[in-house]
């Protein structure tokens, strides 16, 4: 599943330019589906596919109906240049009878990571905090912050739509 941030009224973050999350997200997420949908023979469920607003209830969900293997939230904050790339933390809960399993959403994001940077993307370490948008669940989920809004060097980059389409290719070789 893609999930593409924001929409409708809540346009998320805002670039120095009047850019704003929810149109990048889309037009990344729409990328992406492309891609999936041209190389992959496996349906892809996007939260939204137009500008409009959905909570984060029923962005969930789309994404258990539609029986997903993995989920990409796809968001451009305002605040961190660069791209991060944020997992759930695996929670003792998390793991029956104490066997020590791998985070799937760690290994996931560990690929999309290396993808992103062997594209020329500049990537932070991966970061585990309790983040709503992923939900929860043994799915790999993985909320991909795209870059700064405020940052010139990042805004300039999802804005072109050539790097939009390499950030695109980026998370499908990751999922692949």
């Amino acid at each position: 599943s893609i999930d593409p941030a924001h929409g409708g009224e809540d346009s998320g973050s805002l670039g120095t330019d009047g850019s704003k999350e929810k149109d990048l997200s889309l037009a990344v997420g729409q990328r992406l589906e492309k891609l999936l949908k041209m190389h992959q023979d496996a349906p892809v469920v996007m939260t939204r596919d137009g500008d409009y607003a959905l909570d984060m209830e029923r962005r969930l969900e789309i994404v258990a109906e539609g029986q997903a293997d993995v989920l990409l939230s796809l968001h451009a904050g305002a605040f961190f240049s660069g791209v991060n790339l944020y997992v759930q933390p695996q929670t003792e809960r998390d793991v029956p009878d104490g066997v020590i399993q791998e985070n799937s959403s760690l290994k996931f994001a560990e690929i999309l990571r290396q993808e992103l940077k062997r594209k020329g993307f500049d990537v932070h370490q991966v970061k585990e905090l309790p983040v709503y948008p992923l939900g929860r669940g043994d799915l790999p989920r993985v909320l991909v912050e795209m870059g700064s809004l405020t940052n010139g060097v990042d805004l300039a980059t999802l804005q072109d739509p050539v790097r939009q389409q390499d950030f695109a290719r980026a998370l499908f070789d990751g999922l692949q």
